[in-house]
């Protein structure tokens, strides 16, 4: 699905996203080209142990935090990560400081494990609560309303599997 944005940076975003080479070179921090349904087979593939993807070893060791709640020098921001996975659970004073929306929202597990491209795309597995969701909107938006936008998607998949609200993480 190609992505569109507004104004100035919006549109030349959009233009190097768009462009063949950009969707066909592989940049492992940011360079999926999917659809939603199989980016949801390969999470429910590692939720499931990994066959034929990767060993559950390799799973495992992916998934370990390697960061609970530290800066992120880029986002500036607390974010739990691991290996390649941004990580489920409380991330502290985030909203309190009126900025940080954890992708995968306030009801998600410390387990829960996935990746957002941009604010463009989300997916991610919830081992605690056996739940994978994917969700591609194309659309490219700031950070604070895709942040936003993001958690709140993810918190009303999770409230649909029945997760209350009141089991929220993050304060």
């Amino acid at each position: 699905m190609p992505v569109s944005g507004r104004g100035p940076a919006g549109r030349i975003t959009q233009l190097v996203i768009n462009r063949r080479a950009t969707r066909e070179a592989v940049i492992p921090a940011a360079s999926v080209s999917a659809t939603a349904a199989g980016m949801a087979r390969l999470y429910q593939a590692l939720l499931d142990g990994g066959q034929p993807v990767l060993r559950p070893a390799t799973i495992a060791s992916a998934t370990r935090p390697s960061s609970d709640g530290e800066i992120d020098r880029y986002l500036r921001l607390p974010v739990r990560w691991s290996q390649g996975f941004q990580l489920g659970g409380e991330r502290p004073g985030t909203r309190r400081a009126g900025g940080g929306y954890a992708p995968m929202g306030a009801l998600a597990s410390r387990t829960a494990f996935g990746h957002n491209g941009s604010y463009v795309c989300l997916a991610w597995a919830d081992p605690e609560r056996q739940v994978v969701m994917a969700y591609l909107t194309g659309r490219l938006v700031s950070r604070p309303a895709g942040a936003r936008h993001m958690s709140d998607v993810s918190d009303a998949v999770l409230a649909a599997f029945g997760w209350p609200v009141s089991s929220r993480c993050v304060p």
